[in-house]
């Protein structure tokens, strides 16, 4: 019966990318049946099936046990596909997932490169503290791998072995000390990522590997090179002065020490001084802005906002516009961060205003940011253009939106005192509106900008009046509170009508909200102080009613004005009905800009950052330090010497990565010691630490594989093989360089051509001397 079912599974007929994994019903007893078969093919189709039903959100631990013994299968593909399987289930079945650890052992000395990272990056994924120990040593011993692969793999294995157990820390970060030395760009930056995890603070360790870092960055993948930039961000604050520091001259009189001319090259025209390190590295990060990943293009923003002078800031805001036409959320993130740059220098982004313009395909939260943006930008020059831009924006048919852009208007307003009569002229206009959120809005904005201080031959008398006859027509009650707050507020400008308004209130005193009643009774206690003989009736009326409100705020408020107004005749005079008058009639204060303090976020979040995205500290959140009063000692900065190997001398092999020869023999080739030797991928040179790798017979076990010496058989066998190769030409030449002799009888001993030039030299010295003679040919 199972054959049966086997046949009629038909695995054929299902390719790796068909679309059929996800539409079937996947039962799991088809997949057992798959899995139990002794064909490849068929158990890479239960295992892609396996996976789909993974994707789908099925849980598929029953079937650990089919899919662990599987790890000892030899095929690539079905081991990558089963190491994906254990390293989600093995914390769940940790005494099962131990049957396969004696095989990922084994695998992780396979002489194929992408066996050995699959192997380690599912050993360091198994969350099982029983087998911590071994992990690290995988771990460990994966930075020493010839693999660039296995390298970058056993980088993101130090992450996540710390963030099971950090107890390790001082293996992981020697671990970590070993890849930041690796020539590898493809490494380098998991290497960075895993320092900015377990040890971000060891910048002892980056010193020597400063520049190297800063000349390969442009070449580094661009997920690594976030990592790197971050990296090098707080680096640049720790160990580079602040370079907007002005330079302290000396006034003494004394002659000031000359300076290095490679120093003075790097002096800024603003007064500022940038250290020649700290400049390398800004200039390292320029190409970067042409990066296609908006990510890059923030990290050196970033870079650029903490670490270079205000001059230079400039530089990268063209790059961030261009990477604000991207996807939605990417373009969000980085109208965060111009929001909070604007804040601080308006100037870098003026140029590009009309990049900010909304559109309509812009969603409602790019919407409020870009308004913001624009409210920042604008001045003086461009402000018609911003307010036809408002005054448009005002037409559309999202009420928020709408609102927000009034908004806006009043802070233009409010951030350029010079243009508040061109901003109450578009606010005008606005009240004519048919839609109520923009006659609304219009009115709380123009209360708000009659706060504000202004010379005293202007006058505001018509829009005022212009603000009262709207009491009866508006309905929204911020509008109505706005409205009888102007009305007490300029009770002498309109004192002719102000007490008809407070009759007209005070019928409907019952039904108003709870913001206009509160503006009522003040409206009421200083119309007593101004006309007591048309409105004291009505204001007695009004505060009994607000005696039996049901808001505790409105009758409190009721019986303090009470009080103060009406005091009892036979009592003794209080403080506090002879102030009266100098408490409700007073000049009152300027409204605050209201810009969610953008200002104070930049300084208290490292913009780019998830915290200054939500506005509160998320965990893992590592707060900018601050500028160093003493810069390190630039020596330390110097790249580690390059030594020649011994067996290169005479030769072009050097220490380090690259390919060398001696005279008749191949060394050096690969990233490891110059020493040669045979490592999974071939002949490379050698493993590091003179080893050799499984080909050569020696990878059973995984310290040996990593820590055995350079084993003589190999050096023997190289040395028959240049005698066979390259002993004829020593039989026939000698042992002395070929042409040697044959030189010296055709030309002498002294060099070639020495006598001839000598006639010009006593020519020479017979015309200008002896010294310049010798100036002359040297």
């Amino acid at each position: 019966m199972s054959n049966q079912l086997l046949d009629m599974i038909q695995p054929a007929n299902l390719g790796l990318g068909n679309s059929q994994y996800w539409e079937r019903i996947i039962k799991l007893d088809e997949i057992k049946l798959l899995l139990d078969d002794n064909n490849d093919k068929k158990i890479m189709e239960g295992l892609k099936l396996l996976l789909a039903a993974m994707s789908k959100g099925t849980n598929v631990q029953v079937l650990f046990p089919q899919v662990a013994k599987l790890v000892a299968r030899q095929n690539p593909e079905i081991k990558k596909m089963v190491y994906i399987y254990l390293g989600q289930y093995a914390e769940l079945e940790q005494t099962a997932a131990l049957l396969a650890i004696n095989i990922l052992k084994k695998d992780l000395s396979h002489t194929n490169q992408l066996v050995r990272a699959h192997a380690l990056r599912t050993i360091s994924s198994l969350r099982v503290r029983i087998i911590i120990q071994l992990v690290v040593v995988a771990v460990v011993g994966g930075t020493k791998d010839t693999s660039p692969y296995v390298r970058k793999t056993a980088a993101h294995g130090i992450l996540k072995v710390y963030s099971m157990d950090t107890s390790h820390k001082d293996v992981l970060v020697e671990g970590i000390e070993r890849l930041l030395a690796d020539k590898e760009t493809s490494v380098l930056g998991s290497a960075v990522a895993a320092f900015n995890e377990v040890c971000p603070d060891r910048f002892d360790l980056i010193h020597k590997h400063f520049r190297k870092f800063c000349e390969t960055l442009v070449d580094t993948e661009e997920w690594g090179q976030v990592h790197i930039l971050n990296m090098l961000t707080r680096y640049a604050r720790t160990q580079f002065v602040d370079p907007e520091k002005e330079v302290e001259k000396e006034e003494n009189g004394e002659e000031e020490e000359e300076e290095d001319d490679f120093m003075a090259g790097f002096d800024d025209l603003g007064g500022f001084t940038v250290e020649p390190d700290h400049r390398i590295l800004l200039e390292s990060c320029i190409p970067l802005l042409k990066s296609r990943n908006p990510s890059v293009v923030m990290a050196v923003a970033q870079l650029y906002q903490y670490c270079a002078p205000r001059t230079e800031r400039h530089k990268v805001a063209k790059a961030l516009v261009r990477c604000m036409r991207d996807s939605r959320e990417a373009g969000y993130l980085i109208l965060t961060y111009i929001n909070s740059m604007v804040q601080k220098d308006p100037s870098l982004f003026q140029p590009w205003i009309a990049d900010f313009f909304v559109t309509n395909a812009d969603p409602t939260f790019s919407r409020t940011l870009k308004l913001s943006i624009l409210t920042s930008l604008a001045n003086d020059s461009n402000i018609d253009r911003v307010l036809r831009e408002f005054k448009f924006y005002a037409t559309q048919d999202d009420k928020e939106f709408v609102a927000s852009t009034i908004q806006s208007i009043g802070k233009c307003a409010m951030r350029l005192p010079e243009v508040i009569e061109r901003c109450m002229s578009h606010l005008m206009q606005l009240l004519s509106s048919k839609n109520e959120i923009v006659v609304a809005e219009s009115i709380v904005v123009m209360k708000q900008l009659l706060q504000m201080p202004r010379e005293e031959e202007v006058s505001y008398d018509d829009v005022i009046k212009q603000m009262t006859r709207l009491i009866t027509k508006v309905t929204n009650a911020k509008a109505r509170a706005s409205i009888i707050w102007v009305v007490g507020e300029y009770v002498d400008t309109i004192s002719e009508y102000a007490p008809d308004i407070l009759r007209q209130l005070a019928k409907n005193f019952p039904t108003e909200t709870d913001a206009a009643k509160i503006q009522i009774l003040n409206l009421a206690a200083k119309l007593m102080f101004t006309n007591p003989e048309q409105s004291a009736l009505i204001a007695q009326y009004i505060f009994h009613m607000a005696k039996f409100d049901l808001n505790y705020d409105i009758r409190d408020k009721a019986r303090l004005m009470r009080f103060m107004l009406f005091p009892d005749p036979n009592a003794e005079p209080r403080l506090l009905s002879e102030k009266a008058r100098s408490l409700l009639l007073t000049q009152k204060p300027s409204p605050m800009l209201a810009n969610q303090d953008e200002d104070a976020l930049l300084s208290r979040y490292m913009v780019g950052t998830l915290s200054h995205v939500v506005k509160h500290v998320v965990p893992g959140y590592n707060p900018l330090p601050d500028w160093t009063d003493e810069p390190t000692d630039p020596e330390l900065r110097k790249p580690p010497a390059r030594v020649m190997s011994p067996s290169a001398i005479g030769s072009n092999e050097f220490s380090g990565g690259g390919y060398g020869r001696a005279p008749g023999r191949m060394v050096g080739f690969g990233s490891g010691s110059p020493m040669a030797g045979y490592g999974p991928g071939g002949f490379t040179g050698g493993a590091p630490g003179g080893g050799y790798g499984p080909s050569g017979g020696r990878g059973d076990d995984l310290e040996s594989f990593y820590d055995e010496e350079y084993d003589e058989e190999y050096d023997e066998e190289y040395d028959e093989e240049y005698d066979e190769e390259y002993g004829e030409y020593e039989e026939e030449y000698g042992e002395e360089e070929y042409g040697e002799e044959e030189y010296e009888e055709e030309y002498g001993e002294e060099e070639y051509g020495e006598e001839e030039y000598g006639e010009y030299d006593e020519e020479y010295e017979e015309e200008y001397g002896e010294e310049e003679a010798d100036d002359g040919w040297n």
